[in-house]
């Protein structure tokens, strides 16, 4: 898709009729990132089979009409007991960073080298907290450009509430994070029903969430705290009182 233009004058036009398929199942869709400074697509998925594994694959897209080298990694050789649900964020630090639903069920990161096409840091990846996420349900990733900080949120399992946690990882991948803190009360145990981005401009974190019971929708803009190695909620919007369903 090429997109052209500014605001309310921007256009997007499809630009390519090729298409790879992966196996991905149909509880949740695959998440991608695009690396700046001549690095590729990265395409994070859960394997289709038994296992259940978080996997990336490896996309050059070539032209308008061409996708080329898919090459899968594998990024933990433990079988899941569920779907690992894995998103992507590039950053120019650690390249790609992962987070998924580890065999635990509780959130973990790795990070992969493009060029060396490898895990880097610990064995499995790392987990983030000791939280248990929902089940069915997947954490999910941004980076903050200017703090170098990461923020995974996910469904807590006892709660059902939005939570997350910062992390850190360094140029070989080691993994730190902080403690986690709650950015959303309510029900959120769906996979599609809280998604977390970052603006650059404003150095926020933006959280848009779904309550499942109450049909509501809404965003909250979050601030990184270095005192505390959390977020401050900076503002909270509600987007609509009713919703005709809870995937957003």
């Amino acid at each position: 898709i090429t997109v052209s233009g500014r605001g309310t004058s921007a256009t997007a036009t499809l630009t390519t009729n090729s298409m790879r398929t992966f196996g991905t199942p149909n509880i949740a869709g695959p998440s991608a990132a695009y690396g700046s400074g001549g690095l590729g697509l990265v395409i994070a998925l859960t394997e289709i089979n038994s296992s259940k594994k978080p996997k990336v694959e490896r996309i050059n897209i070539t032209s308008d009409t061409s996708m080329t080298d898919a090459q899968g990694l594998t990024l933990t050789n433990q079988n899941q007991s569920h779907y690992s649900l894995p998103d992507i964020v590039y950053s120019t630090n650690q390249n790609y960073t992962i987070v998924f639903n580890g065999s635990s069920q509780r959130p973990k990161a790795t990070c992969i080298r493009y060029y060396t096409w490898a895990a880097m840091g610990t064995t499995n990846g790392d987990e983030l907290t000791t939280d248990y996420i929902a089940n069915d349900c997947g954490p999910k990733v941004a980076w903050n450009s200017v703090d170098n900080k990461f923020l995974c949120i996910y469904p807590d399992n006892s709660s059902n509430n939005v939570k997350g946690v910062i992390f850190t990882a360094n140029s070989s991948g080691a993994i730190s994070a902080g403690s986690s803190f709650t950015i959303a009360t309510g029900t959120f145990n769906q996979p599609n029903a809280y998604y977390v981005s970052y603006n650059a401009n404003s150095n926020r974190f933006i959280v848009s969430y779904t309550e499942i019971n109450s049909n509501l929708s809404g965003l909250k803009v979050l601030t990184y705290n270095s005192s505390t190695n959390q977020c401050d909620i900076a503002d909270t919007l509600t987007i609509q009182n009713t919703h005709q369903s809870h995937f957003i």
